[in-house]
């Protein structure tokens, strides 16, 4: 897997987050490019927590340099609208997140119940 940004510039710009087969998952902008795909592409806290689901099936982050922050904004509200990325759906971010809270809850209580040693 390659999460090498296409030239990314070090000014305002939308990146798009893409599958293997070319799909797009993610659409953002951001006013430092070069920045937001070097945190995405970081396994520390400053990557982006939203995306963290979505991280294990990128394999190219597309980049598309613009001349200014608001026109970076614009571009990226038009392409989420015209690809409908699953990344960019608020629902299905919130039913992920839910999800993640239910399956810690019930492992926490796994644990307390039976120990660490004797959970499965």
């Amino acid at each position: 897997m390659s999460l090498a940004p296409q030239e990314s510039g070090s000014g305002p710009g939308v990146y798009l987050l893409k599958d293997r087969s070319g799909k797009v998952l993610y659409v953002g902008h951001a006013h430092q490019l070069r920045e937001a795909v070097s945190d995405i592409n970081t396994p520390d806290q400053r990557r982006p927590t939203e995306l963290v689901p979505l991280l294990s099936r990128v394999d190219e982050v597309e980049t598309l340099p613009m001349p200014s922050v608001v026109e970076a904004q614009k571009l990226a509200q038009v392409l989420i609208e015209q690809l409908a990325p699953e990344g960019n759906d608020p629902d299905k971010r919130q039913r992920l997140m839910e999800r993640r809270e239910q399956i810690l809850a019930a492992a926490t209580e796994v644990f307390v119940r039976k120990g660490i040693h004797d959970a499965s």
